[in-house]
């Protein structure tokens, strides 16, 4: 009975490392699977890398910038998601570019509360708006007039 048992937790080792290396999909696979037309198959794949990353900022951005580009509503809680990665690594430059782009896909939406939540995570990673409508500087070509 002892060698059975031995077998048996030899092959649920084996099989239990084997799991990731089989489960997961290199990212140039991937856009492989998207160039040849399999977008369902890619996003699966992308969504299965993210979820079982939950901390990886590459899977994220992989993810989040894949459901963009299709214009998937998904994308705004990929860009969550990414967000919550980037500030838990401390990179508040890329932070602030997710938190902007998170707060045009809000205004997209009709999510102005949401809008401004993002619109301020961006200033405070250091991010500077502009209104609408700013008149240009003093010293702009536009102020010089025009030439008769």
């Amino acid at each position: 009975m002892k060698p059975k048992a031995s077998l048996f937790y030899a092959i649920v080792i084996v099989a239990s490392a084997c799991v990731p290396i089989l489960g997961a999909q290199s990212l140039d696979s991937i856009q492989k699977m998207e160039a040849s037309g399999d977008t369902m198959g890619a996003r699966s794949a992308l969504a299965h890398d993210a979820q079982a990353n939950p901390n990886s900022v590459a899977a994220w951005t992989a993810y989040a910038e894949f459901l963009d580009r299709y214009g998937d509503p998904g994308a705004r809680e990929a860009y969550g998601n990414l967000l919550k990665a980037l500030r838990a690594d401390g990179d508040s430059s890329r932070a602030g570019a997710v938190a902007r782009r998170l707060a045009l896909l809000d205004l997209l939406a009709g999510d102005r509360t949401a809008a401004g939540a993002h619109l301020d995570a961006f200033r405070a990673a250091g991010g500077q708006t502009t209104a609408p409508g700013t008149p240009p500087a003093a010293n702009s070509p536009a102020d010089q007039g025009t030439a008769n």
